[in-house]
């Protein structure tokens, strides 16, 4: 039963942060610039790196070629929460929110093209429901009439490739070089306890 709380509680907690997100900008960003925020957020994720160097020293010991990728792989997973806030200033959390499954339908397309992996019919049906539920949302009706919300697609599909980019660059490189595994021989937890 477990695994049922489990299922529920991603989508659960990825629409709250959403809505927090929404909040924030309403609240404190409306007119201004996401960039303080962006700050903010940088700020608020440095200080987790000495706790994450005190669990695993190893962390600084990679080679600067992987440093300089993940870091890159980390710039541009920022810009793109910069173009999601973006699109949060004047679009609603519930109408964004599932423009983030465009990031699926990129990663496909560059998981067949750069790492060679397979696409399953089943994967391909899901990308067209994608595309056709991004169609939908992205259209605004009114008096008579539609027109696409081209705002809000543009900011959201920059958003979704950047961060498809981003998880690219980091499989790549995380899987070769493992910067966040215990010594051979001990689990992960065994280790944080040690």
């Amino acid at each position: 039963m477990y695994w049922l709380i489990y299922a529920f509680s991603g989508p659960v907690l990825w629409a709250l942060s959403t809505h927090i997100d929404k909040y924030l900008v309403e609240r404190y960003f409306k007119q201004g610039s996401m960039a303080v925020l962006m700050v903010f957020t940088a700020i608020i994720s440095a200080l987790a790196l000495p706790f994450v160097w005190l669990f695993q020293p190893r962390v600084v010991a990679l080679n600067h070629e992987s440093m300089v990728f993940i870091t890159a792989s980390g710039i541009l997973y920022m810009s793109a929460i910069y173009f999601y806030l973006q699109a949060l200033q004047t679009e609603e959390a519930s109408t964004i929110a599932p423009f983030f499954q465009a990031a699926g339908v990129f990663g496909l397309i560059l998981g067949y093209f750069i790492l060679g992996e397979q696409i399953s019919y089943s994967q391909i049906i899901g990308v067209l429901l994608i595309i056709a539920g991004s169609v939908i949302l992205s259209l605004r009706f009114g008096q008579g009439t539609s027109h696409v919300k081209k705002q809000l697609v543009i900011l959201m599909l920059f958003c979704a490739l950047e961060i498809s980019l981003s998880s690219l660059i980091f499989k790549f490189f995380a899987v070769r070089d493992e910067f966040w595994t215990p010594p051979s021989g001990t689990s992960l937890a065994k280790h944080c306890l040690e």
